[in-house]
């Protein structure tokens, strides 16, 4: 009987502290994630939104790979280039329609200068 309680002790405090460190470090990364959101303001509150959910995402990497920032910093880079690659199209494509606007191409949009 009292191996049986020694056992029960030791197992119900293992899950315990598994329970809060894990309860702990999803904590940690709701709210690194939140701050990493808010971080990105400038860009409107989708983009708080979106970067917020990527931090959020990102912080589980982070303690997965024993706290190794690498793997977070290039995710980041490819990311933000993938962004700027879509803004660079967007907007090439957007010069054009308004360039060729005033030569009678259809769909032009309404807000070319």
């Amino acid at each position: 009987m009292p191996a049986q309680l020694g056992a029960l002790y030791i197992l119900a405090n293992r899950q315990g502290e598994l329970t809060f460190r894990r309860g702990a470090w999803i904590a940690a990364c709701i709210v690194q994630g939140a701050l990493f959101g808010v971080a990105h303001a400038y860009q409107n509150l989708l983009g708080i939104a979106i970067t917020g959910t990527l931090g959020v995402l990102m912080g589980p990497i982070v303690l997965a790979s024993g706290r190794n920032l690498w793997l977070v910093i290039i995710g980041h880079g490819l990311f933000d280039a993938s962004r700027f690659v879509c803004f660079i199209s967007k907007a090439r494509r957007l010069a054009d329609l308004c360039g060729a606007r005033g030569s009678g191409v259809k769909n032009a949009p309404s807000n070319c200068y």
